[in-house]
């Protein structure tokens, strides 16, 4: 599955936002989930407010920004994990894989059987840890930014 998001639209200056046509900055989440009815309303729910374009991937693409929601499925094939900050795992409940996704500097799992509400929770957080590592580094990634047009 190629990846939905054209490479046009990155703001290069804000990794974690691509400009829409209507000028505001939307914060990008790329879906890396074998399940496609989990992704589908994941993607269903991101998508209510507005705020967030959603990219279905294969793979994470790490030129694209934003957050990176990956099943453990998916984890299992990725050596090594870049920019780990970014990354939520999906887990089952009971897995084994948790120390696993914790060495490799994961640090938001949320459980398969949890609330998508409680995913979405832990988005935000990636998101707004994202947002203050780019004003740490002189990169104002939480402000919303307007196309020039």
């Amino acid at each position: 599955m190629a990846s939905e998001l054209p490479s046009t639209a990155i703001d290069a200056t804000s990794p974690h936002y691509m400009q829409p046509n209507n000028g505001l900055s939307k914060k990008i989440v790329q879906l890396v989930l074998r399940n496609s009815g989990y992704a589908a309303w994941f993607r269903t729910l991101l998508l209510k407010d507005g705020a967030h374009h959603v990219v279905r991937a294969d793979r994470p693409d790490m030129r694209i920004g934003g957050v990176v929601v990956i099943d453990e499925d998916n984890f299992v094939g990725l050596s090594p994990i870049l920019n780990p900050e970014r990354f939520m795992v999906i887990a089952h409940k009971g897995t084994d894989l948790i120390p696993r996704i914790f060495d490799s500097g994961i640090r938001h799992v949320v459980f398969e059987e949890d609330s998508l509400g409680s995913a979405q929770l832990a988005i935000v957080g990636i998101e707004i840890k994202l947002a203050a590592r780019g004003k740490r580094e002189g990169s104002d990634a939480s402000s919303i930014k307007r196309s020039p047009n």
